[in-house]
């Protein structure tokens, strides 16, 4: 669990820090203040920066992912530049910084630089070998005398360690130095995951008690709800893939036959969603990106009630976003009835101080001082 967080040189995030977490956080801003690329950059910190998550995240906007060809040496070609402050690659290893403010020993770092392929000669008596040397080449370092590749890569350390260096050529492989310890991190995006992906968590519990807490969750939407199973769906397959497509179907106290779940509205696919994704976060991070979408401002104080309880059972750690100022004041409900630190509100946005003037900062707010705040009429979004 992150007690407070440092993110630099991350898209627009050029020195963002908060001083305090709590184990529930929501952040609010207005449109472009960072708040979704504070839930990219914890997924960069959990995912240990591995080269497909970076390649996933570039191309939900559009920006170049993949490897660039031989003899492709332009800047606005190389995949990742968009990921560092003022969207180009920096010099002199100023790169990107994630990590927690209290533990900097264990922040995870981006830097790029340029990897020296050498032969080396090897003579020992008589006997001579040739052996290919990579390493990196230092800051001020003279290009090398004997024959050499010289490539650009991006490396990536976590707690001081290099743990792979990313090469930015499609000829050549990335290369992982150490096994990465898996922590969990489940991402709930602002769009309604597919049924087949909701599947797949759903048959990591479905024979066990946590699904009552799915089922309690649905009943927050549906009173009348009794049972969820997923089957095999009698649509055709998308073009091209394999395998059957499964789809959910639930059990209602008023009704004799099984009713497609998407045939209830969103808020039951948004509760579904979210409560399977709770389990895929034990002992981790759950990261939701507009928290509100697809669920009534009347339900949602239960549903925070839901996940605050949870994060504690199940030893997680949540971050979500919201634009919603009913979203604020039912998580502010809930927060006020924790301990004091439970539940943080981060309200980003650029200073307008002098000292920091146009960068984004963060404001904290905890539990009480977000209910006062919200009881008064006080605008915190």
């Amino acid at each position: 669990m992150l007690n407070s967080l440092h993110i630099k040189n991350f898209r627009a995030l050029e020195d963002f820090k908060v001083s305090k977490l709590g184990r529930i956080n929501l952040i609010v801003g207005k449109n472009n203040s960072g708040k979704s690329s504070i839930l990219e950059a914890l997924r960069i910190y959990i995912g240990g920066a591995s080269r497909g998550l970076l390649a996933e995240l570039a191309a939900m906007h559009d920006e170049p992912s993949e490897q660039i060809e031989e003899g492709n040496a332009a800047d606005d070609l190389y995949p990742f530049t968009n990921f560092f402050t003022g969207r180009q690659f920096p010099q002199h290893g100023d790169g990107i910084l994630i990590g927690d403010i209290d533990n900097p020993s264990s922040s995870l770092t981006i830097d790029f630089g340029q990897e020296v392929t050498e032969e080396k000669i090897l003579a020992t008596g008589e006997i001579r070998k040739t052996r290919t040397i990579r390493r990196l080449l230092k800051e001020g370092e003279e290009l090398p005398d004997s024959p050499a590749t010289i490539l650009p890569v991006l490396v990536v350390t976590h707690g001081g360690r290099e743990i792979e260096t990313i090469h930015l050529h499609s000829f050549i492989l990335n290369r992982f130095l150490v096994n990465k310890s898996p922590v969990a991190c489940a991402f709930v995006p602002t769009s309604f995951a597919s049924m087949d992906d909701l599947a797949k968590l759903w048959d990591k519990i479905g024979l066990t008690q946590d699904k009552q807490i799915v089922h309690q969750a649905m009943q927050m939407i549906a009173p009348e709800f009794q049972e969820l199973m997923f089957i095999n769906s009698n649509a055709k397959t998308v073009v091209g893939s394999s395998g059957n497509q499964r789809t959910a179907i639930v059990k209602l106290a008023n009704n004799e036959g099984p009713i497609p779940l998407k045939s209830m509205g969103d808020g039951m696919s948004r509760i579904l969603q979210l409560s399977l994704n709770m389990f895929a976060a034990k002992g981790g991070f759950l990261l939701i990106d507009e928290f509100e979408n697809g669920l009534h401002y009347s339900v949602q104080e239960q549903v925070w009630e839901m996940m605050f309880a949870m994060a504690e059972k199940l030893d997680m750690q949540v971050f979500a976003t919201t634009h919603s100022r009913d979203c604020v004041q039912s998580f502010a409900k809930v927060a006020r009835q924790r301990q004091e630190d439970d539940g943080i509100l981060l309200r980003v946005g650029r200073s307008i101080r002098t000292s920091d003037y146009g960068k984004i900062t963060s404001t904290a707010f905890n539990g009480q001082q977000l209910f006062d705040m919200t009881q008064a009429d006080m605008e915190v979004r």
